[in-house]
C-alpha cells in the first residue's frame, strides 16, 4: 500500500466521525496557539530590550563604586562606598591615556518630588555634565541643554524627560516654566524626546540638572558624591579595549596593585544585553514549557480517540487482513490518521496564534502599557508544527501497534461478540433497565426456539428465505392412530413388535366372543 492510498484510506476514517475528530484536533489546536502566544510574547520581550540598550548606546561602559578594600577585606558590595572622584572623570577624558574612550560624565543621583502648579509628581533627578546627551544618546524635542557656565555657576535649571512633561505640563508648553523640587525652584530649559522604556525602566522618566546644582542644592550637604561614571567608547567593537583602559587608569589613581582588589566595578552595554537576554530566553523557555502541558494533554487525548477508533474497527481490521493487508499496512494506516489529527491541530493553531499575536498591539489595554508587541518568527511556528505533529506519532504509536497486532480470527471473532452484547443492551433498554422482565423475556425466547426446533413452522421457514433459494418447507412428523374395523380383532391395537409375531391386547369383555369365533 503506497502513501497515497494510505493517506486516502485515513481521512475516510476520520471524516467519518467528523465531530470526533474535530474535537480531538481543538485540543492540539488550543495547545499550539498558547505556544505561540507565549513564545512570541518573549521574543517580543528580547527585541525590546534590544532596542532599548540599543537606543541607551551599545557603546556604553557603566563604572560604579565598589568598596572591595572594605573592614577585614570584606567586599561591601556592588556599588557602596564613595571611591569616584571628579579627578577620576578627568584621567578618563585624557585622551592619551585612554585613546579608545571619546568621553566621560559623573553622574550624581537624587530624589524628590516635583511640583508645578498643583500637580506633583516623583521622578530621579541626575547631576551630570554638558557632555550627558553626547554619552547617553539623547536627543532633544524643545528648547536646549546647559552648559559649562549653568555649571560653573551651579544654575538651578533642569532638562526634563518625555514622561515628566506629560504628568506635569500636559498640553502646557514646559520651556521656560519654573517647577520645583524639593521646594527648590527651577527653570525648564529644555525638552528630552521621547525613548520608550522597557523592562530596563522608561528612560523618559528622567530630570537632569548641573551636577554642581544637584551638589548644592539636592544632596542635603553630602558633600561632592559620584554614584556612577558613564564613559562612551568610540565605537562598539572597541569596547572591550576601552574597558582595559578604564581599568588602568583607575587602579594607577587608587593606587591598588591587585586587580582583585579595585575599589571599583566596569559593566558595559553589551553585558547589560547578555544578561537581559538570557532572563528573555528563560522567561521564553518556562512561558513555551508552561504551554507545552496543554500539547501534552491533546496527545493524550489523541490516543484515547484513536484507542476507540481501534475498537470500533475492529471488522474492519479483520477483513483486511484476511485478504491480505499485511502488520505494517495496518500500523502506517492507524499512524498517519494520528499524525494528520496532530498535524491539522498544528496548522490551524499556528494561524491562530499569529492572528492574536498581530492584533495584539490593537488592543487599547496593551497599547497603553509598555507590554512587549508579540513578535512571532519562523523558527517558533517550524518548532510548534514539528512538534504537534511529533505528537501525534508518539500518542499513536500504541494504538497503531495495537490495531496491526490483531489476528483477522479473532478480530471477526471479537465483532461477533460485541455484537452478540449490544443486542443483549438493546433488549435490555427496551425492557427500561428491569431484570426480571429482561430475564423473563429471553426465557421466552428460549421456549419459543425450543418449540420451532421440535416443530418447525412450515410457513416460518419460507418467510425467512430470501426468495433465491427456496428450501423445502419441512412437513410434520404424523403420529400412526390405531386401526379400527368393526371385528373384534380390527378392535385390538397393535403394541410393540416381538420375534414371535405381533402381541394383541384384547378389548375387556371380548374374550368369550373370540372363543366363539374360534380365535381362541
Amino acid at each position: 500500500m503506497n502513501l497515497f492510498e494510505a493517506l486516502r484510506i485515513a481521512g475516510n476514517g476520520l471524516l467519518a466521525n467528523r465531530l470526533r475528530s474535530a474535537l480531538t484536533t481543538l485540543g492540539i489546536l488550543i495547545g499550539v496557539t498558547a505556544v505561540i502566544l507565549l513564545v512570541a510574547v518573549g521574543n517580543g520581550a528580547s527585541v525590546q530590550i534590544n532596542n532599548q540598550v540599543q537606543s541607551l548606546g551599545a557603546n556604553v561602559i557603566y563604572v560604579y563604586p565598589s568598596n572591595a578594600r572594605g573592614t577585614g577585606g570584606v567586599s561591601q558590595g556592588f556599588g557602596s562606598g564613595q571611591t569616584l572622584t571628579q579627578a577620576d572623570v578627568d584621567a578618563i577624558n585624557n585622551r592619551q591615556q585612554a585613546p579608545d574612550v571619546v568621553a566621560a560624565i559623573p553622574i550624581a543621583q537624587s530624589g524628590g518630588q516635583i511640583t508645578y502648579g498643583n500637580q506633583n509628581y516623583f521622578a530621579p533627578t541626575t547631576g551630570t555634565t554638558p557632555a550627558f546627551p553626547t554619552v547617553r544618546n539623547y536627543q532633544l524635542a524643545e528648547g536646549s541643554f546647559f552648559t559649562d557656565d549653568d555649571v560653573n555657576a551651579r544654575h538651578r535649571v533642569v532638562v526634563l524627560g518625555q514622561t515628566v512633561v506629560d504628568n506635569l505640563f500636559g498640553s502646557t508648553d514646559p520651556i521656560g516654566q519654573t517647577i520645583k523640587i524639593s521646594k527648590q525652584s527651577f527653570r525648564v530649559v529644555g525638552v528630552f524626546a521621547s525613548k520608550g522604556g522597557s523592562g530596563l525602566g522608561s528612560q523618559d522618566n528622567v530630570v537632569v540638572a548641573p551636577i554642581t546644582t544637584v551638589w548644592a542644592y539636592l544632596t542635603g550637604g553630602r558633600g561632592k558624591i559620584i554614584s556612577q561614571i558613564v564613559a562612551s567608547a568610540s565605537s562598539p567593537s572597541v569596547v572591550t579595549q576601552a574597558e582595559t583602559e578604564i581599568t588602568t587608569i583607575l587602579l594607577q589613581r587608587h593606587q591598588i596593585a591587585d586587580p582583585t582588589q579595585a575599589d571599583f566595578q566596569l559593566q558595559s552595554q553589551q553585558d547589560i544585553l547578555t544578561q537581559a537576554n538570557s532572563i528573555a530566553t528563560a522567561l521564553t523557555l518556562v512561558l513555551g514549557a508552561i504551554a507545552g502541558i496543554s500539547l501534552v494533554v491533546g496527545g493524550i487525548g489523541i490516543m484515547n480517540i484513536m484507542l476507540v477508533t481501534v475498537t470500533e474497527r475492529t471488522r474492519e481490521i479483520g477483513i483486511r487482513k484476511a485478504i491480505g493487508a499485511r502488520r505494517r499496512d495496518i500500523l502506517i494506516q492507524f499512524l498517519i490518521e494520528a499524525m494528520v489529527l496532530s498535524g491539522l491541530g498544528g496548522a490551524l493553531g499556528i494561524a491562530v496564534g499569529a492572528l492574536l499575536a498581530n492584533q495584539a498591539p490593537n488592543i487599547p489595554a496593551i497599547a497603553s502599557s509598555n507590554f512587549p508587541t508579540p513578535v512571532v518568527s519562523a523558527p517558533s511556528v517550524v518548532l510548534a508544527f514539528c512538534v504537534s505533529v511529533a505528537i501525534g506519532l508518539f500518542f499513536g504509536i500504541y494504538p497503531a501497534n495495537r490495531a496491526a497486532r490483531l489476528h483477522p480470527i479473532e478480530a471477526l471473532r471479537y465483532e461477533r461478540r460485541r455484537k452478540n452484547v449490544d443486542g443483549l443492551r438493546r433488549r435490555l433498554a427496551a425492557c427500561r433497565g428491569n431484570p426480571r422482565r429482561f430475564l423473563r423475556r429471553l426465557q421466552d425466547r428460549a421456549q419459543q426456539r425450543e418449540r420451532e426446533h421440535h416443530w418447525p413452522d412450515p410457513d416460518r421457514a419460507r418467510r425467512q428465505s430470501d426468495g433465491k433459494c427456496r428450501r423445502r418447507p419441512l412437513r410434520r412428523r404424523r403420529v400412526s392412530q390405531p386401526r379400527r374395523s368393526n371385528s373384534i380383532a380390527g378392535r385390538t391395537r397393535r403394541g410393540h413388535g416381538h420375534r414371535h409375531g405381533p402381541v394383541l391386547e384384547l378389548a375387556h369383555g371380548d374374550e368369550h366372543q373370540l372363543r366363539r369365533q374360534g380365535h381362541v
